[in-house]
């Protein structure tokens, strides 16, 4: 009896530990590209910016990096080529030495008009302005953790129509 109670709490702790697990694991690493680097200035400690984005190529996900100084990223706001837009509310500390999270950007690869986006300056800091750069990656990841390429995209390539219905005589 005893040992059926120990196994029932250790079962009931793994449980516990593994629901609470909440990393994103992949099998590779992703590849980024710098699509641009803004510094915002702090007006009554609060801050924004709309980098706009030239670049035409289809992107799964994005994240930012900051090169000086400390912040609060409060949301996100991105804009695709079709009008749509994406919010994302992220509220997280930043300085030189942590990235954002990466955002997964809904639906298959996308291409991006702009990026919004806006920050608050940490309390007790000197920071009068921060530099802030904008990353893209074309791959995008599944929930497996499995990272997918442009050239390993899962998708089903169709057949032309010439060669997919036969011919009536």
């Amino acid at each position: 009896m005893k040992y059926i109670t120990a196994i029932l709490i250790l079962m009931g702790l793994c449980v516990n530990i593994s629901a609470q697990t909440n990393t994103l694991t992949t099998s590779a690493p992703l590849a980024w590209q710098k699509l641009s680097e803004i510094t915002i200035p702090f007006e009554n400690n609060m801050g924004g910016a709309d980098i706009p984005v030239f670049e035409k190529e289809k992107y799964g996900s994005i994240h930012f990096k900051i090169k000086n100084g400390q912040m609060e990223l409060k949301t996100v706001v991105i804009t695709f080529e079709n009008g749509e837009k994406q919010e994302v509310l992220l509220n997280e500390r930043l300085d030189a030495s942590k990235d954002s999270r990466i955002i997964d950007l809904l639906g298959d690869r996308r291409v991006i008009t702009s990026v919004s986006f806006t920050v608050a300056a940490i309390p007790r800091t000197d920071d009068k302005n921060v530099a802030i750069q904008l990353y893209a990656s074309t791959s995008t990841v599944e929930p497996n953790g499995k990272v997918i390429t442009k050239s390993n995209s899962t998708k089903k390539k169709m057949k032309p129509v010439a060669n997919r219905y036969k011919k009536i005589q």
